[in-house]
C-alpha cells in the first residue's frame, strides 16, 4: 500500500512539472513556433474528423503568403501538409494578423487551386489566436532639459 501511494505520488508530481514545463514552453514560443504548433494541430484534427477534401492529398505544391506582420514569420513556417509529385493541384495560403482591445491572432486562408484550369476548388479559412503584444509605453519626459548648440 505504502509503494502504491508513492508510485501515485510520484505520477501526479510528474505530470504536475510536465505540465508547468509545457505551459511555460508555450508560452515562450516565437509567433512562428506557436503558429506551426497550431497550424499542424488543427490541419491534424480536420484530417482525423474527414473535414479535409480528397484533393488534399493531390497537393503539388505550396504558396504561402502573408501581410506587413506575418512576413517575417513564413521563412519559419512549415506548413503541415505532405506533397504529392504527381498532384494535380496548387495550396495557396494567405497569413493575415489581426488584433482588436481583446485578443490578437491570425487568419490562415487555404485555397487549392486546380493546375489544369486555375480554378479555386476549394477554400477553408482558421484563425489562430496569439499571445497579444503588451502594449508600448511611451516614454516619460525627462527631468533633464538639454540646450541645443
Amino acid at each position: 500500500m505504502k509503494n502504491l501511494s508513492l508510485f501515485l505520488f510520484f505520477l501526479i508530481f510528474s505530470l504536475f512539472i510536465f505540465i508547468v514545463y509545457d505551459n511555460f514552453e508555450y508560452q515562450n514560443q516565437t509567433p512562428a513556433e506557436r503558429l506551426n504548433l497550431l497550424w499542424k494541430e488543427d490541419i491534424q484534427h480536420l484530417r482525423e474528423q474527414g473535414k479535409l477534401p480528397k484533393i488534399w492529398s493531390k497537393i503539388k505544391s505550396i504558396t504561402v503568403q502573408g501581410d506587413k506582420k506575418t512576413t517575417p514569420w513564413i521563412p519559419h513556417l512549415k506548413a503541415p501538409v505532405r506533397v504529392n509529385k504527381n498532384g494535380s493541384h496548387k495550396l495557396n495560403v494567405f497569413i493575415s494578423y489581426w488584433e482588436n482591445q481583446k485578443e490578437a491572432g491570425t487568419l490562415f486562408i487555404h485555397q487549392l487551386i486546380n493546375l489544369k484550369n486555375q480554378n479555386l476548388e476549394w477554400e477553408l479559412m482558421r484563425t489562430y489566436l496569439l499571445p497579444k503584444p503588451a502594449p508600448t509605453k511611451k516614454p516619460k519626459s525627462s527631468h533633464i532639459k538639454t540646450e541645443n548648440k
